[in-house]
């Protein structure tokens, strides 16, 4: 049967015999022999997820409105903010020059670890020594007590003392800063210890919960602390594993806003910066970890960030070159001006793959959430040391399968954690 291009009213569909999926599963399995199905096209992650290898209709649920952000594509013309991070990664000690910078025109978002308090009274000095008015000034400070302590070991005072403070600069931040942001919730230390995406997704709502119930107890409301947080998330190599966790933890966020009384649609959506995984990148051949990077800064802009940070390639090695740090950037700008990815609002939405996975990843993520709370919270595991043991283990059982090579890996060096 020939059909004329120029026919405006193709039914191409109508060309061919309706089919089912048990249907496709009969000619699958005589192509299949022996083989077993589930073994030989069932793909299994980490996460505990089972990979189909093909949907349906039948299996994609719309993930809700709350997945998307078309606030990160209204904001601004081109889309996502593009942040460019300073990576001193051997340096002890760093001094910031913020002299000949707009501070109310350009946002500076600050990783301060645990000294967070000392660093925002730097940084206020210093807008006040200017002439920047609070009201106008674009500053996340990046307060994040329980992201310092899982990635040192340690904080300078108690984690009692340094929640309050965490508070009180939520506190002015709120009262004086509408454009600030007070409070980092930064997954990327359990991230780079090797956890799965569903547990980085859980452990980042579980601080989340954790930083609102201290502010609202230090008086703020729940709508002013959900302004004060900023999530950052990283982004590996698997493309839809990580564009279903992005979009996953702003359909959670939102159920917190919800189930803590949230009356400001605003305040309740999630505030998203995305970070390239630095598990990824090699410090041999670096070269690929364009690549990788490339991946991250892809996925980020599909899920809708409201923020991106794409490695310099040579960062596995130390101080990163001009030249890495200029083709990070520019990665960024290809994948807004070229590709066009700032021109959708939600461009996953209604693959049936996609969406089924960021349904089964929310569950899975709500689900592990839920045995954090009834542990006592993330403070409480990070504390006894059971969290540590739980990432510890993923780590090992990653090592095994590569050991066995159940799992490739190619062109990372490694100390690289992968």
């Amino acid at each position: 049967m020939s059909v004329s291009a120029g026919d405006k009213n193709l039914q191409l569909a109508g060309l061919f015999p309706a089919t089912d999926r048990d249907q496709w599963k009969a000619l699958v399995a005589q192509a299949l022999g022996d083989r077993d199905f589930e073994k030989t096209l069932v793909t299994q992650t980490y996460e505990g997820l089972d990979l189909q290898p093909i949907y349906s209709q039948d299996d994609g649920r719309d993930a809700g409105a709350a997945t998307r952000n078309a606030a990160a594509f209204e904001r601004t013309a081109n889309g996502w903010e593009i942040r460019q991070t300073v990576d001193l990664p051997d340096a002890t000690a760093l001094g910031v020059v913020l002299d000949g910078l707009y501070l109310d025109a350009v946002r500076i978002g600050f990783r301060p670890g645990a000294d967070f308090a000392g660093s925002a009274a730097v940084i206020l000095a210093h807008l006040r020594a200017q002439g920047v008015a609070d009201e106008t000034a674009q500053i996340h400070f990046g307060a994040d007590p329980l992201g310092a302590l899982a990635a040192s070991g340690n904080l300078p005072h108690s984690l009692p003392a340094a929640r309050a403070a965490m508070a009180e600069l939520a506190g002015h931040s709120a009262a004086h800063m509408p454009q600030s942001r007070a409070v980092a919730v930064d997954s990327s230390v359990y991230h780079g210890a090797g956890a799965d995406e569903v547990l980085d997704l859980a452990l980042s709502i579980a601080t989340g919960v954790d930083y609102l119930r201290v502010m609202t107890a230090a008086g703020l409301t729940v709508d002013q602390a959900l302004q004060e947080i900023e999530f950052t998330m990283a982004a590996g190599v698997d493309l839809f594993l990580t564009v279903a966790k992005l979009r996953a933890v702003r359909r959670l966020w939102a159920r917190i806003a919800e189930a803590s009384g949230s009356v400001d649609q605003q305040a309740a959506k999630a505030q998203l910066h995305v970070t390239t995984a630095e598990r990824v990148l090699a410090a041999r051949e670096p070269w690929v970890n364009m690549l990788r990077a490339t991946i991250g800064g892809f996925a980020a802009g599909i899920a809708g960030a409201d923020s991106v940070s794409v490695a310099a390639f040579d960062l596995a090695r130390g101080v990163p070159s001009d030249f890495g740090r200029r083709v990070a950037r520019n990665t960024q700008v290809i994948l807004q001006e070229e590709s066009g990815l700032a021109e959708v609002i939600d461009p996953a939405g209604g693959s049936w793959y996609i969406d089924n996975l960021t349904d089964r990843m929310a569950q899975a993520a709500w689900s592990k959430f839920q045995q954090i709370e009834a542990a006592g919270g993330i403070a409480a595991q990070l504390l006894d040391g059971s969290l540590q043991a739980e990432l510890a283990g993923i780590w090992a059982n990653r090592e095994r399968d590569l050991a066995k090579r159940r799992t490739q890996l190619i062109g990372v060096d490694g100390r690289s954690r992968c």
